[in-house]
């Protein structure tokens, strides 16, 4: 993110950069800033304009710039997406084909919590409290770079 943002705006000076440049520029990411020219998401361009209006702070906290551009920018907004749920009658389907499958309790938990992933699979057996019908999500984890997973502790409880 910031290799990206230091090639198309890292030769502007800080004191000339202003919310309309910073627009365009996230135009361009959008449209061809991503590998190989390619368009990149609006999340991406959002998170891009977050990190780059948090630098841009700072350097207006030290006396570096009188005022953050980015903090008047619009980064582009999110589009909701469809996103298509399956029915309860689905749902049945899909479990009773996978039934033997080896994560099918996961399935399960899943569908029928509202728990994430991370949450889920973050799970341990002491976590379960058979007599008193709770789950306690005390630890998430998240995939980095899809190769090493981070461990995130955390205090709640789902009713089993």
């Amino acid at each position: 993110m910031v290799d990206r943002v230091k090639a198309r705006v890292g030769r502007v000076k800080l004191q000339s950069l202003t919310p309309l440049e910073l627009e365009r520029f996230y135009q361009v990411l959008g449209e061809s800033g991503g590998h190989q020219g390619g368009p990149l998401s609006v999340k991406t361009v959002r998170n891009t304009h977050t990190v780059l209006r948090k630098a841009l702070a700072d350097a207006e906290r030290l006396g570096l710039i009188m005022r953050n551009p980015a903090a008047t920018a619009r980064p582009p907004a999110d589009q909701p997406k469809d996103q298509k749920t399956w029915s309860s009658d689905e749902l049945r389907e899909f479990l009773d084909v996978i039934v033997e499958d080896r994560l099918y309790g996961l399935y399960v938990l899943l569908a029928t919590t509202g728990m994430r992933r991370g949450e889920a699979l973050g799970l341990r057996w002491n976590d379960l409290d058979l007599d008193g019908a709770e789950l306690h999500v005390v630890q998430t984890l998240a995939a980095i770079n899809y190769n090493q997973c981070l461990r995130h502790r955390r205090r709640s409880a789902v009713a089993a």
